[in-house]
């Protein structure tokens, strides 16, 4: 009968050889994944911001044809999406300005999902309408109105159900204001992006966005959001 030598045996693991090795690497995970978490998160901020700026460029480029003003302001007659009261079409008329309305769909916004084109499809952003977009427009901007936000990330909340006189929208209007604005959780972990007037992009926390809104003046900021 063959018996294996010492010197064979020695090339095997025991059992608790083992365990050990995996506890290791199960710890080594543990440590890995917030950090990656963390990373992913950055990234997603990043590209956000990327997209506000597109299309806050997009803005200014539509505002420079349309006597400083912006979709919003701007009645039919004139190209614009005034009275208007679903989010998503003001960004139409900005099909010719930004290549892909996949711009608009922010990557950290798990509920939204971007869409494909601008067209009816299945996956068109006309088909997909709110449920493609993750920014609010700010109502009470027109290009130049360098404090006041002109787009931003859906999570800001606010006070809601209110109007807004500027840009003749009877409901849906959200108002946002130093004593009650903060961001929700569903995007940017409770932060989140804004975009100028001036065409600036900033990122903000809930104290820097009151700090923010305490330099507009407080006064006006209405914003309609995509629900």
């Amino acid at each position: 009968m063959f018996l294996p030598s010492a010197r064979a045996r020695k090339h095997g693991f025991t059992l608790i050889e083992l365990l050990v090795v995996i506890a290791i690497i199960a710890i080594l995970a543990a440590l890995l994944l917030p950090a990656l978490g963390r990373a992913k998160a950055r990234a997603q901020r990043i590209a956000c911001v990327s997209n506000l700026r597109q299309v806050g460029i997009a803005l200014q480029l539509w505002g420079e044809d349309h006597t400083g003003r912006l979709p919003w302001r701007t009645p039919a007659a004139d190209d614009g999406s005034q009275s208007l009261p679903e989010t998503w079409q003001h960004f139409e008329p900005l099909n010719l300005e930004l290549v892909t309305p996949k711009i608009l769909h922010c990557p950290a916004d798990r509920e939204r999902l971007p869409a494909g084109d601008w067209s009816s499809g299945p996956d068109g952003f006309a088909t997909l309408k709110n449920q493609a977009l993750s920014y609010f427009i700010g109502t009470d901007c027109n290009l130049g109105y360098t404090r006041m936000h002109a787009l931003g990330d859906r999570n800001v909340t606010g006070q809601n159900s209110n109007h807004c006189d500027t840009a003749q929208i009877a409901t849906g209007i959200t108002t946002i204001k130093t004593n009650t604005a903060s961001w929700s959780k569903i995007m940017h972990d409770g932060a989140g992006n804004m975009a100028l007037g001036d065409g600036s992009v900033h990122q903000f926390s809930t104290s820097t966005l009151i700090q923010h809104l305490a330099q507009t003046g407080d006064q006006g900021n209405c914003i309609l959001k995509p629900w």
